[in-house]
């Protein structure tokens, strides 16, 4: 299924799920179910399409279903093709990382947890990991298959990545699980990131610039408020101090068409 590439958030796509039958008998396929499924946060698979497929394949044959999809707000995930097929004893599933960064992450001292799901279907040869986690944050490995490989079965991949106190603006870290299943020629490569805030201006950390941060910025500074996580996230105007003149330039860029806050991130909403 592609693509399989980054995509940015609310960018609309167009998903190519490549049908080839492979056997010696023509196969049957009646609908064909698309998902979307979140990695790190905790959500089912989330459905978005069927297609009223309905066709018969030859033998030899090959077909592709395009489905328009929009490219969520928010984390990494996997798109998913569940269908049917008189040729297959069980479900079909094709699965594609999505590769979609999560573009803010606001928290920090929390814990992410990340779980990809693996439907041996077809079988999983083998496993590996690349890890990108900076030596002082928290990862572990909750679950990872036991084997024998080949995996047939329904299992799952769980990882967590904890955020530290200091963590610093823009700071990230990713693990790249690398999946070789069967008669497929290059291996699916999923990615997982937790990436603290990169912007300016969102004090309060919930990836958007408005009114509220001014008034988290101002109770933290004169009302003895919870400090910005991390605080240069309040430094605004980038003179290395976090102060009444953050809160200004904040209230001015908001209402009064100033200047943007330094370390500007596109993916943030005005």
């Amino acid at each position: 299924m592609t693509p399989s590439t980054d995509h940015e958030p609310g960018m609309n796509i167009t998903l190519e799920l490549i049908l080839t039958n492979s056997n010696s008998e023509p196969c049957y396929i009646d609908l064909v179910d698309f998902f979307y499924s979140p990695q790190g946060s905790g959500q089912n698979e989330q459905w978005f399409h069927t297609e009223f497929y309905d066709k018969t394949l030859a033998p030899g044959e090959q077909d592709v279903i395009s489905t328009e999809y929009t490219v969520p707000i928010g984390g990494a995930g996997n798109l998913i093709a569940r269908f049917n097929t008189d040729c297959c004893r069980s479900e079909t599933s094709v699965m594609t990382s999505s590769g979609f960064d999560l573009h803010c992450t606001g928290d920090i001292q929390y814990c992410y947890e990340f779980t990809i799901f693996i439907s041996g279907t077809p079988q999983v040869n083998s496993l590996s990991r690349i890890e990108y986690i900076p030596a002082t944050w928290p990862f572990e490995i909750l679950h990872w298959p036991a084997g024998p490989f080949p995996i047939t079965d329904l299992d799952s991949i769980v990882y967590q990545i904890c955020t530290v106190s200091d963590a610093s603006l823009g700071s990230s870290a990713s693990i790249y699980t690398v999946i070789h299943e069967e008669g497929r020629a290059k291996p699916l490569v999923t990615r997982n990131r937790v990436l603290i805030t990169p912007q300016t201006g969102d004090c309060n950390g919930d990836c958007l610039i408005n009114i509220s941060d001014a008034v988290y910025l101002i109770q933290y500074i004169f009302a003895g408020g919870d400090p910005p996580l991390p605080e240069q996230s309040c430094d605004v105007n980038c003179s290395g101090l976090v102060n009444i003149s953050d809160a200004v330039f904040i209230i001015s860029y908001i209402f009064g068409g100033g200047p943007e806050p330094c370390l500007v991130n596109p993916y943030f909403d005005k």
